[in-house]
């Protein structure tokens, strides 16, 4: 069993993992280390080990998560109401353009995600992707806290069964949530951490692993967004790895 803790330096993660009886060490990212045939480091004494996680450019490398692509809408507009569909409209043509060219394993659809400053902005936006786009292209949501938790449950399933197009999202991240069909992020609010800038595109970088092997190296994490957030810098330091410490 592999109990993650946080290293200061943002790319290092801990793990304590035990020694079975040919050697393997029992870590739910050993597969994926072994893969890359490079360990940072490893510390070893007795049944607990420490392992360093690889950097973003080790992990693109390695194929354990995509590499990204950077678009961004540019208008004269400052007025949300129409910057939100512009974003929108860029990330339904995107997705399209991925579902005919560039398949998920076993045909899973390709998922966006997009986060708003709050709960009114991410049900705006779910509401103007639903009247544009909902009946011939799928729904979106606005999944956040303030829902019955038995809504919350229902929403979590139809994102898990791949029935939506669109997850929008407030603060909380969906924290823990892993659904490697995300591979669209969408950013319509400004970021100011490059920490959580990290958190949110890493939601669009997982790989899809089919019955078949992984999808194809073609297959990039689009993060779209509109020069009004001012999010260019935070890229900029998340592809050279240059992110701070979180608080």
């Amino acid at each position: 069993m592999a109990f993650p803790k946080p290293l200061p330096k943002f790319n290092l993660y801990s793990y304590a993992v035990e020694d079975n009886s040919n050697g393997k060490l029992l870590s739910p990212q050993f597969e994926a280390l072994q893969s890359l045939q490079k360990f940072f480091e490893t510390y070893q004494t007795g049944r607990i080990g420490l392992i360093s996680m690889p950097t973003g450019s080790e992990a693109r490398a390695g194929r354990i998560i995509r590499k990204t692509k950077w678009v961004e809408v540019c208008s004269d507009h400052e007025d949300l109401c129409n910057i939100f569909p512009l974003i929108l409209e860029r990330v339904k043509d995107i997705q399209q353009e991925k579902d005919r060219d560039n398949h998920l394993p076993d045909d899973i659809p390709h998922m966006a995600i997009a986060i708003t400053k709050n709960i009114t902005y991410a049900q705006q936006v779910a509401g103007i992707w639903n009247h544009h786009w909902g009946t011939d292209h799928g729904s979106a949501i606005a999944y956040h806290s303030e829902l019955p938790k038995k809504t919350n449950l229902a929403m979590m399933q139809a994102i898990r069964s791949n029935e939506v197009k669109l997850v929008v999202v407030v603060g909380q991240l969906l924290e823990g949530f892993d659904h490697p069909p995300i591979s669209i992020a969408a950013i319509m609010t400004k970021i100011d951490s490059p920490v959580k800038f990290a958190q949110f595109i890493g939601r669009a970088q997982r790989i899809v692993r089919g019955r078949e092997g992984p999808e194809s190296k073609g297959i990039l994490a689009h993060v779209i967004t509109h020069s009004h957030f001012q999010q260019k810098q935070n890229y900029r330091a998340f592809e050279h790895e240059l992110l701070i410490e979180a608080d």
